[in-house]
């Protein structure tokens, strides 16, 4: 039997070549060139290709949105986002009143009141007493 020379590391050695980078290095460069040429020649076909369309309007036909709000404008809904903050508001403000509260309308400040204030507490009391 013929003894192998002792390897502390365990693998094999070998020198590392500097032509086999090189090639490497060429070879994903001319990849990457030969990449990018199909690519845009692809993209100047296709945009050549189709024209765009013209802009009519920037509103577009109503389509079935299955109950979920419209986020686009449409014909039958095209308000701009402040007038629909506007309404947001007038509504919150709608609902608070409802509950008791004060609004100013202009602010949109809700104020509660010192009645409905004691109500709760009263309310409060009387259910933690029981």
């Amino acid at each position: 039997m013929s003894k192998q020379p002792h390897n502390p590391r365990r693998y094999e050695v070998d020198t590392l070549r500097g032509r086999s980078i090189v090639i490497f290095l060429l070879g994903f460069v001319g990849c990457m060139a030969l990449s990018f040429w199909v690519v845009k020649k692809t993209l100047r076909h296709l945009d050549a290709s189709t024209p765009a369309p013209a802009m009519n309007s920037l509103v577009g036909p109503i389509r079935e949105t299955n109950n979920a709000p419209l986020l686009q404008p449409t014909e039958a809904v095209d308000h701009t986002p402040a007038y629909d903050l506007q309404i947001l508001l007038s509504r919150e403000d709608d609902t608070l009143a409802k509950l008791g509260w004060s609004v100013d309308r202009n602010t949109h400040q809700a104020v509660i009141s010192d009645a409905l204030i004691q109500k709760l507490i009263r309310k409060h009391e009387s259910e933690a007493g029981k």
